[in-house]
């Protein structure tokens, strides 16, 4: 008999731990995040803000989108005295990715989130500024790349969040903001 009780209890004791741990997971299917943010690209520019979101299609894959407003601006150097020139333009990136959550592999804590995966989207930019002379033609470049990120949860609905990755087009890039957990 208590052999019985003994197996009874550690039973439920295995059972409530493993429904406690799945019911505190903060990366779950459905689970939807938003990220607002700044960042910084080698290629030419600045990212001043970055808006994006990011949903669980399971309990260790994502998809989401981002659309960043951007400012590129470059010195460009000749080689002899008083030979730069100053380039300019703003423009929009938008951009989907999808990323694999190694939380679970890992074992991580659940406040934090650790992920890899990959960009593709379009820069869209408009008139491009060379000293004083402006090119009325507008351009889109198609980006494309890998990024590895995580996110820390200070609260049960708000962190920070850390990405960077390479991009064509935008060379290395780091993004770094809050992050709200919607559901």
């Amino acid at each position: 008999m208590k052999q019985f009780i003994k197996l009874t209890m550690l039973i439920v004791l295995v059972v409530s731990l493993s429904n406690f741990s799945k019911a505190q997971t903060p990366y779950v299917k459905g689970s939807l995040d938003l990220d607002l943010g700044s960042g910084v690209t080698t290629g030419l520019g600045f990212i001043p803000v970055y808006f994006g979101a990011n949903y669980m299609i399971l309990d260790f894959l994502s998809v989401g989108a981002e659309l960043s407003f951007r400012i590129d601006r470059q010195s460009y150097y000749y080689g002899y005295y008083g030979s730069n020139e100053k380039f300019k333009r703003t423009g929009f990136g938008i951009i989907t990715r999808g990323d694999y959550h190694f939380n679970e592999l890992l074992d991580t804590p659940d406040k934090f989130d650790i992920y890899a995966g990959m960009d593709l989207g379009v820069a869209i930019y408009g008139k491009s500024t060379y000293e004083d002379y402006v090119y009325s033609d507008s351009k889109v470049y198609f980006i494309a790349g890998p990024h590895a990120g995580a996110k820390w949860f200070f609260s049960e609905k708000l962190g920070l969040n850390l990405l960077v990755g390479g991009r064509s087009g935008d060379g290395f890039f780091t993004e770094f903001g809050l992050t709200w957990r919607l559901k």
